[in-house]
């Protein structure tokens, strides 16, 4: 069985805009999946570094790693940071993908590296139903809109915590039924 670990970050502006960052293909061999899709800066949790896991430091190490490598911008994460999961289970293929959103809050300064943009909750639905190299990863209602949704809970913008629970719970009640 294969084990996937990923973090991302809650990043806000000072309007309480949440920060997306666009997939490229870097420098890497390997094709980028979703390249052109947008998504939260983060990433996987090198394998490496997987084995080094000794206690909840690694999940903000390896995002501020990420938020760097992807954006430019320097965090800080708590020693134990908050971890909001979203777990993707594929038994066929024998894999277990989970992500974590860790809030960061408001940032100052601009990103320096990469397309990034920062969405609202209403924003960030028209961007999830966009067409494939155009949307948030995977689309409306998938993993990486799900944790955005919630990242917005720690935006210091009310009514965007309040857009973002409305549509969170339409998401929700949509896949129970």
């Amino acid at each position: 069985m294969e084990v996937i670990l990923s973090v991302f970050a809650g990043i806000f502006n000072e309007e309480g805009k949440l920060l997306l960052r666009r997939r490229r293909k870097e420098s890497r061999e390997i094709p980028c999946p979703y390249e052109g899709d947008w998504e939260l800066p983060g990433g996987t949790i090198e394998e490496e570094n997987i084995w080094k896991i000794k206690d909840e430091r690694i999940f903000g190490k390896e995002l501020a790693r990420e938020v760097m490598e992807e954006t430019g911008l320097s965090i800080e994460t708590p020693v134990m940071p908050i971890l909001y999961p979203a777990v993707y289970v594929n038994k066929e293929k024998g894999k277990i993908d989970c992500a974590f959103l860790i809030p960061i809050g408001i940032i100052a300064e601009e990103p320096t590296k990469g397309e990034n943009i920062y969405v609202d909750p209403k924003e960030l639905k028209e961007r999830a139903e966009r067409p494939i190299g155009e949307q948030l990863v995977s689309g409306w209602g998938k993993r990486m809109c799900r944790m955005a949704l919630m990242a917005f809970q720690y935006s210091p913008n009310s009514k965007y915590k309040n857009d973002a629970k409305k549509l969170l719970a339409e998401i929700y009640q949509i896949s129970s039924q």
